[in-house]
């Protein structure tokens, strides 16, 4: 008689770490579904963050056009006070923001 409660105890306890195994594992399932939805989420939003609308590209171009031309010509100032080191960073400052302008501009145009 003990011998078979032993063995009906024994098999309960096998079958509680079964089914909290796959209790475990269903919620394990819920919660990558839920991680996975967000990152798709995440993902398609930051495909619109990544291309503004026309407008602003346009006025974004302007505005990195003027600040070229400002650092170019305080580049300009920084060479007749005689600090060519200062020149130097800010005429290449100056430089890379208007070519970059520049190619983003013809590539803006060429989408049309």
């Amino acid at each position: 008689m003990d011998q078979n409660r032993l063995q009906e105890s024994t098999r309960k306890a096998a079958k509680k770490p079964l089914e909290l195994t796959r209790s475990a594992m269903e919620h394990t399932q819920k919660t990558l579904d839920k991680t996975q939805e967000l990152s798709r989420f995440a993902a398609e939003k930051s495909k619109k963050l990544r291309t503004p609308s026309a407008k602003a590209d346009r006025i974004g171009t302007a505005v990195g056009g003027i600040a070229g031309v400002g650092l170019l010509l305080g580049g300009a100032v920084w060479m007749c006070n005689g600090k060519p080191a200062y020149a130097a960073g800010t005429l290449i400052a100056g430089a890379v923001a208007l070519l970059s302008n520049r190619i983003h501009y013809y590539q803006m145009k060429g989408k049309k």
